[in-house]
């Protein structure tokens, strides 16, 4: 998971969303499941942490960034 949102995060240095500079398919596909996996790391379960993704902003920058376009 971790190597996928890095890839996610590499592809976002140089565009707006992850097909481009205009919102796409697979923008739509990909957002409500790292929101899913952001929410379940935020938890206050003690395994959560493993998640390494939260905050998002702070380990993710660009992701979050994007996210925010998203919402």
């Amino acid at each position: 998971m971790l190597a996928e949102l890095a890839l996610i995060e590499s592809k976002l240095m140089t565009k707006e969303y992850l097909a481009g500079d205009r919102l796409s398919a697979a923008d739509l596909i990909i957002y409500p499941i790292i929101m899913q996996l952001h929410r379940a790391a935020a938890s206050d379960r003690d395994d959560t942490h493993a998640l390494a993704i939260y905050p998002l902003a702070q380990c993710f920058p660009r992701i979050a960034d994007w996210a925010s376009r998203m919402e």
